[in-house]
């Protein structure tokens, strides 16, 4: 079960993967990774990169982005040419929930990534669907870097709050 305890473990850890030397490529590689299969949010590692490396924010978030639309274009990858091997083993389940995918996707056009990449939905099931249904590249990558541009840029205002007044307030 998730705890505030648990909360605290975790900002404690990733303070100090912010701060060591390998903050930056451990950043990188759960970008990557979470489009793919991680199920943690990147900012869980990429707000204290930046808070603790101001002068390189701009590079962080583009690179972050950068890491992002490789991970998503993989995931896309894997879901277009094995998706349907998957969904033919996992039974009729797997494929109602394929059909609703399509549906959606057919309804929804590029919002529905849009909207996946902004909002705290895993970025995973998004590629993987976008994927399996034959989507157009194109369009979901440029809603996933648009998307996913908007959410990191939100972090760079962590810059412009003065953290001992909040502290102090405490």
């Amino acid at each position: 079960m998730i705890t505030i305890e648990w909360f605290e473990h975790i900002k404690k850890n990733m303070k100090k993967v912010a701060q060591s030397p390998k903050g930056f490529m451990v950043m990188c590689i759960i970008c990557f990774l979470e489009p793919i299969i991680l199920p943690i949010f990147p900012e869980l590692v990429l707000a204290p990169v930046l808070l603790t490396r101001k002068k390189e924010r701009f590079k962080i978030v583009f690179s972050a982005l950068v890491c992002t639309l490789l991970g998503a274009l993989l995931a896309y990858t894997i879901g277009y040419y094995l998706g349907k091997v998957l969904i033919s083993h996992l039974g009729e389940h797997a494929s109602s929930l394929y059909m609703k995918g399509q549906l959606y996707l057919n309804y929804y056009g590029a919002f529905l990534p849009l909207i996946g990449s902004v909002l705290p939905f895993p970025l995973k099931v998004i590629s993987w669907t976008c994927g399996l249904t034959h989507f157009n590249v194109i369009i979901f990558m440029s809603a996933v870097a648009v998307g996913r541009l908007a959410r990191y840029s939100l972090l760079l205002l962590l810059n412009k709050i003065p953290s001992k007044k909040i502290v102090e307030k405490k």
